[in-house]
């Protein structure tokens, strides 16, 4: 008979149909384009990012090259672009509003994280009420919703759970076409920017067979055609885990290959390879500040933040009024996510069902997750770093010589995984830790006889504790200083705060106690019982984790910049040809901000991050910044920005707002600054250097050759047709000359060059050596030239994509066709 849902079967669903119903009711005003999550890289990277490059899909050009970021950057080249990942298709739904779509394409990926902790829980084994716990607690909670604010980290994280699971049955099962399943939704982290989750996913796959392996004195049941109840070997089962393990690495590398091929050689110069040790000693080295090694353990999840899985608000609001007063612990690093709330009733059931050894092998699996990724999100956070804590509270030194995360998960794995110092930001990994908890709590969840009695002890822990915290003037916050965003703290609103999550706990902690009294001591009513605490729980951490999606009012993205009016961009293009202007924008921020509280200081933020340009917040105006800002820095990019910078840091001027912009000007030979026209501060996209020019010097003289050319027009040139991916010239010259074009010199350009008069065709006149420019030999004469980014890679990766997508599809098809098949012959 066809496998077709049955009535049954639909009615258990009807707790994801609930939680469908509060994802409609907490998104409206995102989906429906009244709101944008403004916070963080959302309002100033995602939004305008996305945007510009649906305008390139719009105006029929597949956006390869961004040159208005520094000296550009390959699109594709940058994960965060995501710019061929499937779900990006919600942006051509072009009749609703771009707010619109921008909030959609967010809220459908904490949707789809739901209904993947769903089908998750229920392959596991869980009933209907502990998958919508668990679905609801993972998607709604702190480590997934806030990830609104960090697009990338959001998609990677709905795709987590179908990952995980399919890769726990593709070890069960011996069948290809289970590892290539399995396959899917790791190559959809990588298109949708977050290829180290991709990679954490690969790990988990290896550690869980090798696990399996040695762990196990019993041979393995695998299940499947070919071996139906058939005992393996140990050494048989590597075979068959190994084989899995390969086709799933090797499936997921090429369904992704068309973002992983440019995204490699991009990063063949970054700034993150700094990163790698020379040596085995460097890896217990302290940590430089600023350097490439500390910046790899920014973001490190402070062990005290932990309290936040049964307190919400433990640590206190950052915004939009500052009340988050564990800034003021002397080692506390900057937050990746300001709560981990999943709700008190999901950690209590999880908490329940934790096993590090025994039969129950799903559940020792999930709480080695749980377990091991909480601990790697700590990163800095290490045993020296706790050893150097003991030592300074009993009045001694700390150790000298041995960094502060030496001995902790997470610099074992950037010491002992293959490039894994690449990655940034320990605190992801607390994703994983949130899955499984969610996953645990699902699974214990609904059972007549809960697991224990951590039911029972632990409502009254925390319901103490909580009652303690609330009664009386006990709370004592330390000495925060003001930030720099939100203004002063704010600690009697912070004290409410906290003294109001501690009153929340402590119902909740009571309600489940009476609970677990009732379906232990009672047969009848255990299934309503749960079914209202299944209604607490959405409840609970609905309304606690609201605030976590920091939105702003839409025509806060879409008011008319003063600075566009301020500096003319549009009319400065205009009479410069196409040319675009080009500045370096001061950082400096408001100095009421850090003395004046506002509740609306988020829409402020963001109006200040669009009205100084920031790299991304540009590209709407057509006009280039001097900095740069993507997931990977190129050095020769972040050399220019800083040469760039020194140059031009001293011709500022105010506008009437008060903010600080820098006007391109003129160097005279006494190095008296004047100010052009605003119709001649431009950068060429192209110039002549007339003459034999020493190409090192084009870099070591950079004052002398960067004033020719981002001053003065260029007559020599002549701009024909300009794309983000194509430049075409008009180049006369009377000797032989080197054409600098101002774009950073990687892999992927293509020159040619059609003399005029005589017709001919030249493609090998590409100079190599300059760290900043594109250079070319030009001969006398008239040349049409034109410089087309077309990166090798590219085509190479599109091919084997296309190709793996169309296998994948056709398999598909004729698993179908086999099935509907067998299902004829049944009837």
């Amino acid at each position: 008979m066809s496998r077709l849902p049955t009535r049954a079967s639909l009615i258990q669903c009807w707790p994801l149909f609930l939680i469908f119903v509060v994802w409609l009711i907490v998104f409206w005003r995102v989906n429906t384009g009244q709101t944008v999550v403004g916070f963080r890289d959302s309002g100033y990277l995602y939004y305008p990012y996305f945007q510009w490059i649906d305008e390139q899909w719009a105006a029929g050009d597949i956006p390869l090259w961004n040159p208005y970021c520094g000296l550009g950057h390959p699109v594709v080249g940058d994960g965060t672009s995501s710019v061929f990942y499937p779900g990006k298709l919600v942006f051509w739904l072009r009749f609703l509003s771009y707010p619109s779509r921008y909030g959609i394409y967010l809220s459908m990926h904490v949707l789809w994280a739901a209904i993947g902790t769903w089908c998750f829980v229920r392959k596991l084994g869980g009933g209907p009420l502990g998958a919508g716990l668990g679905a609801f607690s993972y998607a709604f909670g702190g480590s997934v919703l806030f990830q609104t604010t960090n697009v990338v980290f959001l998609v990677s994280a709905a795709w987590l759970p179908f990952a995980l699971l399919l890769v726990w049955q593709m070890l069960k099962r011996n069948h290809i076409a289970s590892a290539v399943i399995a396959a899917v939704p790791v190559a959809m982290m990588v298109l949708g920017g977050d290829p180290q989750m991709a990679y954490m996913v690969l790990l988990v796959a290896i550690g869980l067979a090798t696990s399996t392996m040695f762990l196990r004195r019993k041979s393995r049941r695998l299940y499947g055609k070919p071996s139906l109840g058939a005992k393996l070997s140990r050494w048989r089962y590597a075979m068959f885990a190994g084989r899995q393990v390969m086709v799933f690495g090797m499936v997921a590398f090429c369904l992704s290959a068309i973002q992983i091929l440019p995204t490699y050689v991009w990063s063949q110069n970054s700034t993150r390879d700094d990163a790698a040790c020379k040596n085995w000693s460097e890896v217990y080295e302290p940590l430089v500040a600023g350097s490439a090694r500390e910046a790899t353990y920014q973001f490190s999840q402070p062990p005290w933040s932990l309290a936040e899985l049964f307190v919400s608000d433990f640590s206190g609001k950052p915004f939009p009024i500052h009340q988050r007063w564990t800034r003021g612990i002397p080692s506390d690093d900057r937050f990746w996510t300001p709560s981990l709330y999943v709700g008190l009733i999901a950690i209590l059931f999880a908490l329940s069902g934790i096993r590090l050894w025994g039969r129950q092998r799903k559940l020792v699996w999930l709480s080695c997750l749980a377990i091991f990724f909480g601990l790697a999100s700590f990163g800095w956070y290490g045993p020296v770093w706790l050893v150097n804590e003991l030592r300074l509270g009993l009045g001694q030194q700390s150790l000298d010589g041995i960094a502060n995360p030496v001995g902790g998960v997470y610099w074992a794995m950037t010491v002992l995984v293959p490039k894994f110092y690449l990655f940034r930001y320990p605190a992801k990994l607390f994703a994983i830790c949130s899955l499984a908890v969610c996953v645990l709590a699902g699974l214990t969840f609904g059972k007549k006889k809960p697991v224990g009695n951590f039911p029972f002890v632990a409502p009254l822990l925390i319901g103490l504790f909580a009652t303690v915290g609330v009664a009386g003037d006990v709370i004592s916050l330390p000495t925060v200083n003001a930030d720099a965003f939100f203004g002063p703290f704010d600690e009697q609103g912070a004290i409410r705060s906290l003294r109001y999550s501690l009153l929340q706990s402590l119902a909740i902690a009571v309600t489940v106690f009476m609970f677990a009294i009732a379906i232990r001591t009672t047969k009848r009513g255990s299934g309503l019982a749960f079914l209202l605490l299944f209604v607490v729980a959405i409840v609970d951490v609905a309304t606690s984790n609201y605030w976590l999606l920091a939105q702003v009012p839409a025509q806060t993205f879409e008011e008319k910049l003063e600075a566009e009016e301020h500096l003319a961009i549009r009319k400065a293009s205009k009479l410069a040809a196409g040319r675009p202007v080009s500045f370096v924008r001061n950082n400096a921020l408001p100095k009421n901000w850090a003395a004046e509280q506002s509740a609306s200081r988020l829409e402020e933020v963001v109006r200040w991050r669009r009205e100084s340009l920031h790299p991304k917040c540009n590209l709407g105006t057509g006009c280039r910044v001097a900095s740069s800002f993507s997931s990977i820095e190129n050095r020769s990019n972040m050399r220019f920005t800083s040469l760039h910078a020194s140059w031009l840091n001293k011709r500022l001027v105010s506008d009437p707002t008060g903010l600080r912009w820098t006007h391109m000007l003129k160097v005279h030979e006494a190095d008296q600054y004047e100010t052009r026209k605003l119709n001649s501060q431009v950068a060429n996209r192209a110039w002549v250097l007339p003459g034999a020019v020493d190409v090192e010097s084009i870099d070591r003289e950079w004052k002398a050759y960067w004033d020719f050319g981002f001053s003065e027009p260029n007559n020599h040139c002549k701009e024909l047709d300009w794309s983000n991916n194509t430049l075409a010239l008009d180049v006369v010259v009377d000797q032989e000359s080197i054409l600098v074009f101002n774009s950073l010199p990687v892999s992927g350009w293509r020159i040619e060059m059609t003399n005029v008069e005589s017709g001919e065709l030249v493609t090998d006149c590409q100079i190599d050596g300059s760290d900043f420019f594109v250079l070319a030999r030009v001969n006398p004469g008239r040349w049409i030239v034109e410089l087309v980014y077309d990166p090798v890679e590219l085509k190479v990766g599109a091919g084997i994509s296309v190709v793996a997508w169309m296998l994948l599809t056709l398999g598909v098809i004729c698993a179908v066709a086999v099935r509907a098949k067998r299902s004829a012959n049944d009837r």
